[in-house]
């Protein structure tokens, strides 16, 4: 009996072990994203400076990773930690002022459009970027994000003089069954640009999964958001897209 508890402790503590593993594998959830066209200064290798689009997803364990557009494809800029002097999280945070998100760098874009480490603290004050908030924004207080897409000109837009041109585009489905997609007008505006229901293979989105995606409302140009009624299916793994979350599991 006495060597048959040492082995159960021992049971016991890989058990502990490897759960912790796991939760620290999980991804967590999205807590906000921001879309900010032509905000951020990109600095080429002569020097030279130009703005380009900024997505930024911040998430619950307060990591964010920041991404930019460059060449027609989205690159990290920077990725690290953050910090807010508000609960997000509890109903009435906006009535506190002002709102300062707090960001601590850890890795940061290169002129090789690389990532290196960084240690760079700055504040942002996020009631002056109320229009770039495109998540929690624009959801129902009891609504949740279960999938986050993104890529860069691959919203065509029909113009009213009948030409055609690719938008940058999000695509948000959240746990009611429902979606919003956002995309950066050549005015450099965020707008929504369609939005329906959908449904997913096994309620759970994976490469295999097939997305169905149903249209109620889209975009025309001249016109804004109108009524519109389409329905498609897609193999995730086909999409063309970069899925922020959930994750791809590489395990």
């Amino acid at each position: 009996m006495k060597k048959l508890i040492p082995v159960l402790l021992m049971v016991a503590l890989l058990c502990i072990v490897c759960c912790s593993i796991a939760e620290e594998k999980e991804q967590p959830e999205v807590l906000a994203i921001y879309s900010c066209p032509e905000t951020q200064i990109i600095t080429g290798n002569d020097q030279s400076k130009e703005l380009a689009d900024t997505v930024i997803f911040m998430y619950q364990d307060h990591t964010y990773v920041q991404y930019v557009e460059h060449e027609k494809r989205y690159e990290i800029y920077s990725k690290g930690t953050f910090e807010v002097n508000f609960d997000w999280t509890k109903p009435g945070w906006q009535d506190q002022t002002p709102h300062i998100l707090t960001i601590h760098a850890e890795q940061i874009h290169t002129d090789n459009h690389q990532t290196e480490a960084a240690d760079l603290t700055f504040d942002v004050n996020l009631d002056r970027a109320m229009e770039y908030c495109l998540y929690p924004d624009n959801t129902n207080p009891d609504q949740q994000l279960a999938a986050a897409f993104m890529q860069v000109d691959k919203q065509k837009l029909v113009k009213a003089d009948g030409s055609e041109v690719y938008l940058p585009t999000l695509w948000f489905y959240y746990d009611d069954g429902s979606f919003r997609q956002f995309a950066v007008t050549e005015g450099y505006e965020n707008v929504l640009f369609s939005c329906g229901n959908y449904t997913v293979t096994d309620g759970v989105f994976t490469d295999e999964s097939v997305l169905t995606i149903h249209r109620t409302q889209k975009y025309q140009d001249g016109i804004g958001l109108a009524d519109y009624d389409s329905t498609h299916d897609y193999l995730i793994s086909e999409l063309d897209f970069i899925r922020i979350y959930p994750k791809v599991d590489t395990h």
